[in-house]
């Protein structure tokens, strides 16, 4: 039986930086940046999950536009009934 073919949302933390002088008082109120990202499941480890945004419809493990997230950041995931 072929493996089955599981697509993501998966809503999760980046980190961000700044370069500007700050007080205490503005750096507690600065935070990491909620993205999203939509993709074909290609792994998952202890550590990270991977998607790819971009693969080829006949052979799916020919991908490109890899994210690997790490699951620290995770904050929600959601696997879509069909293909985005």
């Amino acid at each position: 039986m072929a493996k089955r073919v599981k697509y993501l949302k998966v809503e999760w933390l980046d980190h961000t930086t700044s370069n500007s002088w700050l007080t205490h008082d503005e750096i507690k109120k600065e935070n990491g940046i909620k993205c999203s990202t939509l993709g074909l499941k290609i792994s998952e480890d202890k550590d990270v999950l991977k998607l790819a945004s971009v693969y080829e419809n006949d052979k799916p493990i020919r991908a490109g536009c890899l994210h690997i997230i790490p699951k620290g950041c995770i904050i929600s995931r959601k696997e879509l009934k069909e293909e985005p």
